[in-house]
C-alpha cells in the first residue's frame, strides 16, 4: 500500500508506504536439495523531496523491514531445525542540479540491505538444472551495502545523453563461490555460499538521437567490476561479474508500422574468479519489424529474429548446466498483440 501526500510545510508531494509478504515454500522429492522455507515480513518506507531552489532539490528515502523465516523438513533434510529473525533499514539521500537548461546533475548515498535466500542457507546437493553441487552456509549474516553513485544528464533538441558511475561497498557480500572440488557421486562441481568483504563499481553510457522523424538511434555501454576484498592477501575477482557491453539500436517507425535492428557487443571476461572459467567476447544482431493493423494500433503483428547471425556464444551470467554450452542460435518469434 502506497499513500501519496500533498506538499507539506518544506516537502514537495511524497509518499508513504507500508508492505506485507508471506510466502511458504514446500519443497519435497529425492532430488531436493535445499528444506522448504516459510517466511514472513513486514516493511514500512517513505520517499520524500525537498526543493531548495529552482534549480536544486534534496530527495531522501527510508524503509524498515522485519521478517521471519523457518526451515521447513522434507524428507532429505528432515533434522533441519533453523529460525531466523531479522530487522534492519535501508535508506537513501540525494541532491539533483540543473545548473543550465537540458542538464541535470545529480549523486545520492545509499545503504542497501538483502536477506539471504534459502538456497544460500540451507543448500546441500546437486542442482541439476545448473549443473553444479550448491552448499549453503546457514551462519550467513544479512548483506549490508553501502554506496554511492553521480548521473550526469544532457538533453538539447533531439539529442540526449547520460554518463553514471557508481560504486558500493559491502562487510558481508553474499559470494557464490566455485571451489574448485568435484562430488564424485553427480560429477558436478562444487560451489558454496560465503559472506566477505567485496566493492563493486562501474559506470554506463547512454545517448538517444533522433536522426529524422520517425528514426531514432540509440547506444549504450555498462561496464561493472567486482573485488573480493583480503585482509594481507592479493583481492580477488569476484564470480559472475558480467563483462563490457556495447550496445546499439537503430528504429524507424512510419506510424502504420516500425522496423527496427540492435546490435550488441560483449567483450572477453578475463577477470574471473579463482576457479572460475573464462569467457570469449561475441556480437549479436537481432531484428525486429511490427504491423498495426488499426488506426488506433490495438492490432498488431511483430516478427522478431533473434541472433540472426546464428554466433555461437556462451553468456558469463548464464548457471545453465555446463556453461560451455552454447547459447540459442537463430531464433524466429511471430507475435499477435491485440490491446483492448
Amino acid at each position: 500500500m502506497t499513500l501519496q501526500h500533498k506538499p507539506i510545510g518544506i516537502l514537495a508531494r511524497g509518499a508513504l508506504g507500508f508492505s506485507f509478504n508471506g510466502q511458504k515454500l514446500d519443497i519435497s522429492g529425492d532430488e531436493a536439495y535445499t528444506p522448504g522455507e516459510q517466511r514472513f515480513t513486514l516493511g514500512a518506507f517513505t520517499f520524500q523531496e525537498v526543493p531548495l531552489s529552482y534549480a536544486m532539490r534534496l530527495q531522501f528515502g527510508v524503509r524498515l523491514d522485519f521478517q521471519n523465516s523457518r526451515a521447513l523438513r522434507n524428507e532429505v533434510f528432515p533434522d533441519v531445525d533453523l529460525q531466523r529473525n531479522s530487522f534492519n533499514y535501508s535508506g537513501s539521500i540525494g541532491l539533483n542540479i540543473r545548473p543550465m537548461e537540458g542538464m541535470e546533475i545529480g549523486g545520492q548515498l545509499a545503504r542497501s540491505h538483502r536477506n539471504p535466500l534459502v538456497e544460500e542457507l540451507f543448500a546441500d546437493g546437486t542442482h541439476l538444472g545448473a549443473g553444479v553441487y550448491e552448499m549453503g552456509n546457514p551462519n550467513l549474516k544479512d548483506e549490508i551495502g553501502h554506496g554511492a553513485d553521480l548521473f550526469v544528464n544532457y538533453k538539447k533538441d533531439n539529442f540526449e545523453i547520460e554518463v553514471t558511475g557508481f560504486v558500493n561497498e559491502f562487510s558481508n557480500y553474499i559470494i557464490f563461490q566455485p571451489t574448485g572440488l568435484v562430488h564424485e557421486p553427480s560429477g558436478y562441481s562444487v560451489f558454496t555460499y560465503m559472506e566477505g568483504e567485496a566493492v563493486l563499481f562501474g559506470s554506463e553510457i547512454s545517448l538517444g538521437w533522433e536522426i529524422a522523424k520517425g528514426l531514432r538511434f540509440q547506444s549504450g555501454t555498462d561496464w561493472v567490476r567486482g573485488i573480493r576484498k583480503i585482509g594481507g592477501a592479493p583481492n580477488e575477482n569476484l564470480p559472475f561479474i558480467p563483462p563490457f557491453r556495447f550496445n546499439n539500436e537503430l528504429e524507424y517507425d512510419f506510424t502504420r508500422g516500425w522496423i527496427g535492428a540492435n546490435f550488441m557487443a560483449v567483450s572477453r571476461q578475463g577477470k574471473v574468479a579463482p576457479e572460475e572459467e573464462t569467457t570469449d567476447g561475441y556480437t549479436l544482431l537481432n531484428l525486429q519489424a511490427g504491423v498495426r493493423m488499426s488506426g488506433a494500433g490495438r492490432h498488431v503483428v511483430i516478427l522478431k529474429v533473434q541472433n540472426a547471425l546464428d554466433t555461437k556464444y556462451r553468456d558469463h551470467l548464464s548457471r545453465i548446466e555446463d556453461r560451455n554450452f552454447v547459447m540459442p542460435g537463430r531464433n524466429f518469434n511471430l507475435a499477435y498483440r491485440w490491446f483492448f
